[in-house]
């Protein structure tokens, strides 16, 4: 799989590309400033990916 992520002031957009399956996923939490990794996994939590099965991440 392959994530896009855009880690803004307020929201943090995510886009999951399945290239197995042909599929795209996108999604939408609120960012986490004192910590941009807790929403970057929150956004991954919130479409059922597991961040091991990321094999690229833009």
């Amino acid at each position: 799989m392959i994530g896009g992520f855009d880690i803004g002031g307020t929201y943090t957009d995510i886009v999951i590309l399945d290239p197995a399956s042909k599929t795209l996923r996108t999604g939408k939490v609120g960012s986490t400033p004192g910590d941009p990794s807790e929403g970057f996994l929150e956004g991954l939590m919130s479409l059922a990916v597991d961040p091991a099965d990321l094999q690229l991440v833009i």
